[in-house]
C-alpha cells in the first residue's frame, strides 16, 4: 500500500466512529495474515486464490448478522 501497510488501515477503519464489516483479500506475500487480521478486527479473511460461494456465504453471514 502506497501509504501505510494493511495492518495500518485496519487499525485507521476501527478507529472511526461506526466501524464496518470488514473483510480483507489477499495474494501473495503479504504482512497480514489471518490471526492479525482477525485481531484487528476484520470479519472474514480470504487468501486468493478462493472459492467464490464460500466468499458469498461469507458476506451474508456478516450482512445476517449486522441487521
Amino acid at each position: 500500500m502506497a501509504k501505510g501497510t494493511g495492518l495500518q488501515l485496519l487499525d485507521s477503519i476501527q478507529g472511526l466512529p461506526e466501524p464496518r464489516p470488514l473483510i480483507v483479500l489477499i495474494s501473495g506475500y503479504s504482512e497480514v495474515d489471518e490471526y492479525k487480521a482477525i485481531n484487528r478486527g476484520a470479519s472474514a479473511f480470504f487468501l486468493k486464490p478462493f472459492q467464490l460461494r464460500e466468499f458469498a456465504d461469507s458476506v451474508l453471514e456478516i450482512f445476517e448478522q449486522e441487521s
